[in-house]
């Protein structure tokens, strides 16, 4: 399994088979759009997560997405401000999807999938997490990366 496909925030993995449950409902509760996380309309993101992340070339971490997107959707360190602004519209603007919420020591994340056309005109999927520290309230992005084909 690749490090894309699950990344640990999964719903109904391990523990308490009733949060699970509760997790997995937590969507369709909530109406399945970003307006659910507290706060989605002061949601913030760091340009690093992009400059010297996922859209970085010598990042140990962050090529195999720098790659992905690079050739899936055309962004790159020069353009990234155009996708920073797409996901920006959809999760504060409250109509991101919601996929997924897990709880963990330093707050609640929540996991958005986004469509998004990138400069070459191809249309994908952009899976963003936001936490929301525990001592702050406001919701940050902490990864962000382009979905591979047929992943749930």
């Amino acid at each position: 399994m690749g490090r894309y496909e699950n990344s640990g925030l999964g719903v109904g993995t391990k523990g308490n088979p009733q949060q699970s449950l509760e997790q997995e409902n937590f969507a369709q509760k909530n109406n399945d759009t970003s307006s659910a996380m507290p706060n989605y309309d002061k949601g913030t993101i760091d340009d690093d997560k992009f400059l010297k992340y996922s859209l970085d070339m010598t990042s140990e971490k962050g090529r195999d997405k720098a790659i992905a997107y690079e050739q899936g959707l055309g962004f790159n360190k020069t353009n990234y401000l155009v996708l920073k602004e797409r996901i920006i519209s959809k999760v504060n603007g409250g109509t991101a999807k919601l996929v997924k919420t897990h709880d963990t020591e330093f707050g609640p994340r929540y996991t958005f999938e986004i469509p998004v056309t990138g400069p070459n005109g191809n249309t994908k999927t952009v899976v963003v997490v936001y936490q929301i520290d525990n001592d702050s309230g406001i919701p940050r992005l902490i990864t962000n990366y382009l979905k591979k084909k047929g992943a749930e």
